[in-house]
């Protein structure tokens, strides 16, 4: 475990580590966007934010970081974070996910939003337009699970229709891994 206090602290660190997984605590007069975009190509980064805003998300997002959560965010969701991103996944608290999803900026509380290998086989399977029954017939599931999963995913990214649960998981990037295999 290493702590860098400034970009030329980081660069030397990770001359030493040069695959590490970084946690930072954000701040932009210390790590600003060019340098995330440019840290971010070689490695990857758990970005914690002091308040949700929205655009501040929206850029890190934009610049490929894949987890993004609040300095409300308990051990265990920082833990489930790592392990989504060492495993190849993107890993959102709720607060963030209300942030895009809503607009809202108040923060609440910060229980994990993750969702199962299945529930993103099932959304993978609603965004290419299939019906309910036709994702069970490819994932040899009853109709009636895939319609669990898909209620449990809306319930989980707080939208109430399949078409806006397709527009989150887009604009969320929780395809972004699946879609491009």
């Amino acid at each position: 475990m290493f702590h860098a206090d400034s970009t030329d602290s980081l660069e030397k660190v990770l001359e030493r580590k040069p695959t590490a997984l970084v946690i930072f605590d954000f701040d932009t007069e210390v790590f600003n966007l060019a340098f995330i975009q440019k840290f971010e190509a070689k490695n990857n980064a758990v970005i914690i934010i002091d308040s949700v805003d929205k655009r501040l998300i929206r850029s890190l997002m934009d610049v490929g970081v894949p987890s993004i959560l609040t300095i409300n965010c308990d051990e265990e969701e920082i833990i489930d974070s790592l392990k989504a991103v060492d495993a190849g996944f993107r890993f959102y608290c709720d607060n963030v996910l209300n942030a895009l999803i809503h607009n809202e900026t108040k923060e609440q509380n910060c229980e994990p939003t993750s969702l199962s290998s299945r529930e993103i086989e099932v959304l993978e399977l609603l965004a290419q337009g299939k019906t309910n029954k036709e994702a069970g017939e490819v994932l040899h599931l009853s109709h009636h699970t895939v319609h669990s999963h898909r209620k449990n995913i809306m319930k989980k990214l707080k939208v109430n229709s399949v078409s806006e649960l397709v527009s989150a998981a887009y604009q969320l990037n929780i395809l972004q891994n699946t879609l491009n295999r």
